[in-house]
């Protein structure tokens, strides 16, 4: 049979892989959970695209909104996300609203004033 010893050395183990097996886990659902932040954002007329730059937008495409109206998004990634800006969409100053896919919570939106040049 197991002595005492090779009992509490079993249970030591089974504790510490229990424990890695939690920190793990806690680790990688925190990442999802990080406030996303805007960096930058560069209006290119030439290309009709807005460039967003930052942190934390997630690995599906966000909704991105340019005061309300929702904009197509052409690319994304963790750190940047490249959208259509809309025909007709006039020169002035802008409030830009990008919101994580699937995160409702006030850490997974941002709004952020953006200027669109005179073409």
């Amino acid at each position: 049979m197991f002595s005492n010893v090779m009992r509490i050395s079993i249970s030591v183990i089974l504790a510490s892989v229990c424990l890695l097996v939690l920190v793990g886990v806690t680790t990688a659902q925190s990442s999802s959970t990080e406030a996303l932040k805007v960096s930058s954002t560069r209006v290119d007329i030439a290309s009709s695209r807005i460039i967003i730059e930052g942190e934390n937008f997630g690995t599906e495409p966000p909704a991105v909104f340019l005061s309300s109206a929702a904009l197509n998004v052409i690319s994304s990634s963790d750190h940047e996300i490249v959208v259509a800006l809309p025909n007709g969409t006039t020169s002035g100053v802008y409030i830009l609203e990008v919101t994580r896919e699937g995160d409702a919570t006030e850490a997974g939106r941002v709004k952020t004033p953006i200027v669109v040049p005179e073409n």
